[in-house]
């Protein structure tokens, strides 16, 4: 956009896409300021445009694919661009590699599956289509991907409960939550989940206090869902939800003292 060249008085701010702005680009010096009111709007602008928060998940995917008797597995980069619950389609994309036949054809369309967010805020699945396409009598390095769409669906977390039912721990399961008073009590990096019961067994805050009831680790090298690679999060005194997280554990603050006593002589 090319604010020089805009009549701000007839700007309907409502149809503007703020995202597409690029204001680096703006030539201040040649806009003619002469009126406060296109000051204002111009600091309006940039202010919009500054909250705009775009975020990018990325993962590599595996998967078989089958047609007739030829069955090969398919390795994708999954790169989706979005923001706040929603995914941008022109944003992403997702570049498959599969050592298909060179003397057969393919032509095969997949939906996968991808939670996105953070459970701290928010939390959405993009159900992404795509598919593989290559020629007959051309070798696997030439299969294209083609990206059909990606559909943002709204996550729907499992019903609260008593955070004492995890096990000590609980595998592959993140846990989260909103308190009445709050809802983490401290997140900091850990070695591992033993590191992180006990850390959560014995924290105390700056009252005295012992607010941890229960906690969450993510033995990961990437983030999860909000939650740091390596980073152990206390949760204060509250029912949870859970969702499934591979490499991430889950316990009750008691689990560290039945973690001793198990494994004492």
């Amino acid at each position: 956009v090319n604010l020089a060249s805009v009549n701000l008085a007839g700007v309907n701010l409502a149809s503007v896409n703020l995202a597409g702005v690029n204001l680096a680009s703006v030539n201040f010096a040649s806009v003619n300021l002469g009126s406060v009111k296109m000051i204002k709007t111009i600091l309006i602008l940039s202010s919009v445009i500054a909250c705009i928060s775009t975020d990018v998940y990325s993962t590599t995917t595996s998967f078989d694919v089958k047609v007739g008797k030829t069955k090969k597995k398919a390795t994708c980069d999954v790169d989706i661009t979005y923001t706040g619950d929603t995914a941008s389609k022109a944003d992403s994309t997702v570049k498959c590699s599969i050592p298909w036949p060179k003397a057969s054809a393919l032509s095969k369309t997949v939906t996968k599956s991808f939670t996105i967010g953070d459970v701290k805020d928010i939390v959405f699945t993009a159900e992404v289509s795509f598919t593989l396409k290559k020629n007959k009598n051309k070798a696997a390095s030439t299969v294209k991907t083609i990206l059909n769409s990606i559909a943002s669906v709204p996550f729907t977390a499992d019903a609260s409960f008593y955070p004492a039912s995890l096990w000590c721990p609980q595998e592959d399961t993140l846990i989260f939550g909103s308190g009445n008073y709050d809802s983490v009590v401290n997140e900091a990096d850990a070695d591992s989940y033993d590191q992180c019961a006990q850390r959560c067994a014995e924290f105390t805050n700056e009252s005295g206090n012992s607010p941890c009831f229960s906690w969450t680790f993510n033995s990961n090298s990437e983030d999860v869902l909000g939650l740091g690679a390596g980073t152990c999060r206390l949760l204060a005194y509250m029912e949870v939800s859970s969702m499934t997280a591979t490499g991430v554990q889950s316990g009750y603050h008691k689990c560290w003292n039945a973690m001793l006593t198990s494994t004492a002589p």
